[in-house]
């Protein structure tokens, strides 16, 4: 298994940065069967609610809570309705960041239902498959205790607050967007990352960078391991305060970047 494989020089210890997310509104949450998010997305699992995707607003239920927004005006709204506000389909940290809400699929940019699902998926068979080997950030391990817990440890991340850390000339930033499908996007940023100040300063040798060049993939990477890197030599947080171990999770390389306050999101 790769993550083995990148664990195995540190005495068998990870961190591994995945945009998808990894949490649940609280509000959802409290109303679910199950004391915990890893709880709950198991109960998911078993029920074949990540199988289903409600395109009607009047059939979303907490029991089948992903959706597809339906196009024209209006249509997140009904699924706002629905569930009664957007606490239910909105973490602080979606609201904080402008991201879309955890169950939306499809139908609106900027969805990461699909691929949330995908992971959690995977992630609950690996879990089971080898208990002691995976752990999830910051429902099962803090990431102090990473280095001497001698697992694998899954959190979410942020590439645009990841970028912005990165890239900037001083900390902190706001988050940036990146056009990161354009390979001339892709070659810009990565120069400017070479000629980084803290780079220099700190004789960071940088490496993956004709991997990042050539994929999408690899340039989010690169780009979080670096701000990762920045966060941790500058002596700041990983995250933003907005942490909750029991339902909404946290993200990686918000440590860095200015986000603002939880507000209601704009509504399509």
């Amino acid at each position: 298994m790769l993550a083995d494989r990148i664990a195995e020089p540190f005495d068998g210890a990870a961190l591994v940065a995945i945009d998808a997310v990894l949490g649940l509104p609280r509000a959802f949450g409290m109303r679910a069967e199950g004391n915990q998010f890893l709880a709950v997305a198991e109960e998911l699992l078993a029920s074949g609610a990540l199988e289903r995707a409600s395109k009607r607003a009047a059939d979303w239920s907490p029991a089948s809570p992903f959706f597809a927004v339906p196009a024209g005006l209006g249509g997140l709204t009904r699924f706002l309705d629905r569930a009664g506000g957007r606490a239910m389909l909105y973490r602080q940290l979606e609201r904080a960041t402008g991201a879309r809400p955890v169950f939306a699929r499809s139908g609106i940019p900027g969805t990461v239902g699909s691929g949330t699902i995908a992971l959690w998926r995977a992630l609950l068979a690996a879990r089971r498959e080898r208990p002691d080997r995976f752990r999830v950030w910051p429902f099962e391990i803090e990431l102090e205790a990473l280095p001497g817990a001698r697992c694998i440890a899954v959190a979410e991340s942020y590439p645009r607050a990841c970028y912005a850390v990165a890239l900037a000339d001083a900390l902190p930033t706001r988050p940036r967007a990146i056009a990161k499908g354009s390979p001339r996007a892709r070659r810009i940023a990565l120069d400017a990352l070479q000629r980084a100040s803290w780079i220099r300063e700190r004789s960071v040798e940088i490496t993956g960078l004709e991997a990042a060049l050539a994929s999408e993939d690899d340039f989010d990477a690169l780009l979080q391991a670096a701000a990762l890197v920045r966060l941790v030599d500058a002596g700041m947080p990983l995250t933003a305060p907005l942490v909750d171990p029991i339902w909404e999770g946290g993200i990686l390389g918000t440590g860095g970047a200015t986000i603002r306050a939880p507000n209601v999101p704009r509504r399509r």
